[in-house]
């Protein structure tokens, strides 16, 4: 297509084969026959028009017209049904969308010059335009110019409609949001019992005090501090007669949590506090039966994984295990008893950030149903009689699953900010948990472990959140990752200048293990569960693993044109070698899950126990130490010192480890912090980090819109 801008004022047309494709009405013109188009629809054949002839890619297509949104093949496919309906088309012998099998779709009809409107129309035509704002060219302009522009064309589409149009489509996708608490801080969703009306959950006013557990009477808005202690008190469950709160509590000087099973009064607060953990070890609270007589656990031991759930009996003190995960993943996190106490909903990680949720039948013992998920589950709630479940995550996923149908389907206007659903008020009204998304920061500070003079150090502020930090090699400039509602955004930002920006993507994916090749001309990370390699001239990412592949841990090879990583192949994790310039792929080692080849000729590898060694040129090995965290900017070598992280109780701590000696020594890195990572100047003097910042949030009733 020609990008000359007199080509694509408003008013025109495109001439597709035989059909004429009018961009601003939406309209689909064949045959005699008028078809008004969808804005997905729509945004799909402009982007083909746009590559006529080429094959788009399944990626292509994702980023350009679902703008990097999950979706599943069968979304693409139904799009691709409903053009072809328009056209009249013919899979098996196309004349406009061609199915190119395992690499896409192509648009194989002719696609000429936009064709002018009669004179009368394009008077009218801008006479409707006369008075809009930001009209920009319209149409086929937006479907040339705007991917260039770094933005997907699903939105701008559907941005190009009259403003007023826009605002009722946006409005009628919105959900009505009202907050049910109103102190000044974070508030973490805990439960809610309908018959006092009462909410309890966990607050605090700054980054530094514990969680404590705090009630609110809806009704009233009378609100009650039930907790004191020093440590940190979070995740208060009612029982179901509202008479009871199990929760769980953290102290100073523990690793893990322990739960507490407590008396509940709206006036007088907690009493007859027991520690359930004492009953049942290693052990943590979930969820509490539909009747009140048992209780849901999932295993807890510190660095023990896959995690498993259990039903305790509260009456007969006996303790029964329900799941046995074998498998790569943490294993299984979360179960939710229906309201008739007939089936039990869990949430099972399988692998890195795939996950599934399973569905059994209590009394005859079996399962019922095994739904994968695309995003990472936090909590969900039953509805329609045990028919139904909406399931949330911390990103903002939301969905709907029906058990009748086996269907899983998404609430429109769910986006990051909303998110960890914990009652149901109706068949689309829900309680949750608003947050604005600057929840962390990037600041650079001194060396805890090097004495030296005081120094200057820099402080990344942003409204929204920022991850990943990275220096290059000269440790003048930053890579790092910032997100709020609406985008991901992979950064550089060079001493004074304005941050450059490298990759567009969906908010809801994580994007982690970021690191620089030797010639600094290409970055690799991994965006969800697949690899990737940036190249910084072009900024175009590849991506190396597939989304069935499960990998992890990239680094580069000492050369800087190939990489390493861990693949699982039979249940088995082993360490694999990818040449960037001839795409070979070559198996080395199995049991093998990290290799990193430093500038100075030394080279490390981290096995599947977790254990750092160092490995010499005739194939010896020497063993170092087994680290708390093998993740990507978690730990890191310099010079004769290991540095990592590692958590003590609310508290990360950052470690020093002689590589001959065994020497340790550890400093205070983050207060109350949940952020692990960080990096350090190729000076060894200072260093990046991410810090946990007072997420400002609150609970809210939320009524999501109905269908389209």
């Amino acid at each position: 297509m020609n990008n000359n801008k007199e080509f694509y004022q408003a008013g025109r047309s495109l001439q597709i084969g035989d059909a004429r494709l009018d961009i601003d009405k939406s309209l689909l013109e064949i045959a005699g026959n008028s078809i008004k188009l969808e804005p997905l629809p729509l945004a799909f054949l402009c982007f083909l028009s746009e590559h006529q002839g080429q094959v788009v890619s399944r990626d292509q297509l994702l980023a350009e017209v679902w703008d990097n949104r999950v979706v599943s093949d069968d979304s693409i496919r139904k799009v691709v049904k409903r053009l072809r309906e328009a056209f009249g088309d013919d899979a098996k012998a196309p004349r406009y969308i061609k199915t190119v099998p395992m690499k896409g779709y192509a648009l194989v009809a002719s696609v000429d010059k936009l064709q002018p409107l009669a004179a009368s129309e394009a008077s009218k035509a801008a006479k409707a335009s006369k008075g809009r704002k930001y009209r920009l060219f319209a149409g086929a302009l937006l479907c040339v110019l705007l991917p260039a522009l770094g933005v997907g064309l699903g939105q701008l589409f559907f941005l190009q409609a009259n403003k007023d149009q826009v605002s009722d489509k946006l409005a009628a996708k919105l959900p009505e949001i009202t907050r049910l608490s109103q102190l000044s801080g974070s508030e973490v969703p805990g439960s809610y019992h309908p018959d006092s009306q009462t909410l309890v959950f966990a607050f605090r006013n700054n980054n530094s005090a514990p969680w404590q557990l705090y009630s609110r009477n809806i009704p009233t808005g009378e609100v009650n501090r039930l907790t004191w202690g020093p440590g940190h008190y979070e995740y208060p469950i009612f029982s179901p007669d509202g008479k009871k709160i199990a929760y769980l509590r953290l102290e100073p000087d523990e690793y893990v949590y322990k739960s507490v099973i407590a008396d509940f009064d709206p006036v007088n607060g907690l009493s007859n506090i027991e520690s359930f953990s004492e009953i049942q070890p290693n052990k943590e609270i979930l969820s509490w039966s539909a009747n009140g007589e048992a209780l849901y656990l999932a295993s807890n031991e510190a660095n023990v994984f896959p995690k498993e759930i259990y039903r305790f009996d509260l009456k007969l003190q006996n303790l029964q295990q329900l799941t046995f995960p074998n498998l790569t993943g943490f294993g299984d996190y979360y179960a939710k008893e229906s309201p008739d106490g007939k089936l039990l909903a869990v949430f099972r990680n399988v692998a890195d950030r795939s996950f599934s949720m399973f569905i059994m039948d209590l009394e005859h013992k079996k399962l019922l149903a095994e739904k994968p998920l695309t995003f990472f589950p936090s909590a969900l709630v039953w509805q329609q009689g045990s028919q139904q479940l909406a399931i949330s995550s911390f990103k903002g996923d939301f969905y709907y699953y029906s058990l009748v149908d086996d269907r899983l389907t998404e609430q429109a206007g769910s986006h990051p900010g909303l998110n960890d659903v914990f009652y149901t008020c109706g068949e689309r009204c829900f309680y949750m948990r608003e947050h604005l998304m600057d929840y962390t920061d990037i600041l650079e500070v001194p060396n805890p472990f090097v004495a030296g003079p005081a120094f200057s150090t820099r402080h990344l502020e942003s409204v929204k959140a920022d991850f990943n930090p990275l220096y290059n090699h000269g440790g003048d400039t930053w890579y790092y990752t910032s997100k709020d509602k609406e985008k991901g955004l992979l950064l550089r930002q060079s001493k004074g200048r304005e941050p450059e920006l490298l990759h567009r993507y969906n908010p809801r994916y994580v994007m982690t293990s970021l690191s620089l090749n030797k010639q600094e001309n290409k970055l690799l990370g991994k965006l969800e569960n697949r690899i990737f390699v940036l190249d910084l001239n072009s900024k175009e990412l590849r991506f190396i693993s597939s989304a069935m592949e499960i990998v992890n841990h990239p680094t580069w090879k000492r050369g800087g044109s190939g990489i390493y990583f861990m693949r699982y192949e039979k249940n088995q994790p082993g360490l694999f070698s990818y040449d960037l310039d001839t795409d070979m792929l070559t198996p080395l080692e199995q049991g093998i899950i990290r290799r990193v080849e430093l500038a100075d000729g030394r080279t490390f590898f981290v096995d599947d126990k977790e254990d750092l060694y160092q490995l010499f040129d005739d194939n010896s090995r020497r063993f170092i130490i087994r680290l708390p965290f093998v993740r990507a900017n978690c730990w890191q070598l310099d010079g004769q010192y290991l540095y990592f992280s590692s958590r003590q109780g609310p508290d990360i701590h950052l470690n020093r480890l002689h590589l001959t000696s065994k020497t340790k020594e550890t400093r205070v890195l983050a207060k109350s912090s949940s952020q692990q990572e960080f990096h350090l100047h190729p000076d060894g003097r200072r260093l990046l980090l991410t810090q946990s910042l007072l997420a400002d949030s609150n609970l809210v009733k939320v009524i999501w819109p109905g269908p389209d």
